[in-house]
Parts: structure tokens; C-alpha cells; sequence
């Protein structure tokens, strides 16, 4: 036998026992940092309303009806809180049926041009405590613009066996004129405020 074909598997042997002797480290663990969890608006448990003055004299109130969307939540930083939601214009309720009709109309939400509503957070501030300021845009009428919510998170609790809900309370103040929402500008205020009470649901 050839000096070359005697050295080549005994070369070949002791690189794989060599190879076995090595200590083997054991893999690292996948980092999966908790992040936060979403949860969809369950309209049942819900509000949405809307406050304006009228002629200076008296505040006037309604409400949505069909809204919906969702939330993410950290309870461990509420900072990371964010929301995506969206309402139904024509889902109008003032309890009166012509005044509801005026409202959907080209004079003030337009809704068979413009059916829905949205507002989607860009940040959230932890102010103390459970209070926020979430940022983010509103979409009203085809025009997006920048506004500020007051939330307070008001906590989570079990929904049957594989559920549970969160919820927050908030408040954002507008002017209408600002989105191209100009009815009745002599005797309703310009600035209104959307009061919302959002529950939302997401399995354990």
C-alpha cells in the first residue's frame, strides 16, 4: 500500500475523532421580548360620542353606532398603546331621524362620498400613572390631519375561559372646519370633542 493512501483515512479518523472530543455548546435561546397585544373593538361593550355647543347656550350630543378597529396594549409599558379605528359616518344617531339625515349630508360628513372615519396613533406618552397622550392623525371627509387624544387605560378582565378585555376611556378636541365640516357654523361650534369608550377583546 502506497504511503499516500495509508495517510489520507487515517488523516480523515482523526479529524472526526478530534471533531467528537470538541465540547458542544448548546444553542441559544430565541429572544421573544413580550410585545404588546391587540385587541379587537367589541362594539357591544363600546360608545362613541360626539359634543358641540349650540349657539353658546347649550351643548349638543350624538353618537356613532357602527365604529370599530383595534388597539395594542402593553401592560408592562404603556407606552408601546397604539390605535387604528375606524367609524361608520352614516352611522349618525342623534335620536332624531331628518337631523340625523342633515348630518350625513354634503354639508357636514358627506357620508356617500366619504362612508368612514379614521384615526390612527403615531406615538403615546405615558403622562402618570394610567394617563396617556396618544398623537396620531384623523381622517375626516378625504383630509388627514394631526390630533391629540387624553386616554386613561382602565384595565383588563377575564371574558369567559379563552378570553379576556382591556379597555380606555378618551377624549379628542377638533375643529370641524379644519376636515371641510362646516354646516351650520352660525349657531354649532366649530370645535368638537369625540368622546370614546372602547372595550376590546383578544383570546388568552
Amino acid at each position: 500500500m502506497s504511503l499516500k493512501k495509508f495517510l489520507l483515512p487515517s488523516l480523515a479518523l482523526l479529524i472526526a475523532v478530534a471533531t467528537l472530543a470538541l465540547p458542544r455548546t448548546a444553542p441559544e435561546a430565541e429572544s421573544s421580548p413580550a410585545g404588546a397585544d391587540t385587541y379587537t373593538v367589541d362594539l357591544i361593550h363600546s360608545t362613541m360620542m360626539f359634543e358641540l355647543r349650540y349657539s353658546g347656550i347649550s351643548t349638543f350630543f350624538g353618537r356613532f353606532n357602527d365604529f370599530g378597529g383595534t388597539f395594542k396594549l402593553d401592560k408592562s409599558d404603556l407606552s408601546k398603546t397604539s390605535f387604528d379605528l375606524v367609524v361608520k359616518s352614516a352611522s349618525v344617531d342623534t335620536g332624531i331621524k331628518k337631523r340625523n339625515g342633515s348630518l350625513m349630508s354634503p354639508d357636514y360628513f358627506s357620508s356617500k362620498q366619504y362612508p368612514e372615519f379614521r384615526f390612527v396613533s403615531k406615538s403615546t406618552k405615558v403622562l402618570g400613572g394610567k394617563k396617556l397622550e396618544v398623537k396620531g392623525e384623523l381622517t375626516a371627509r378625504g383630509v388627514t390631519k394631526p390630533v391629540t387624544c387624553q386616554v386613561v387605560y382602565g384595565g383588563e378582565v377575564p371574558a369567559g375561559k379563552d378570553k379576556v378585555r382591556a379597555g380606555f376611556d378618551g377624549t379628542i378636541t377638533f375643529k370641524r372646519s379644519d376636515f371641510g365640516i362646516k354646516g351650520g357654523m352660525s349657531f354649532l361650534s366649530d370645535e368638537v370633542t369625540l368622546r370614546l369608550g372602547l372595550c376590546g377583546e383578544k383570546k388568552k
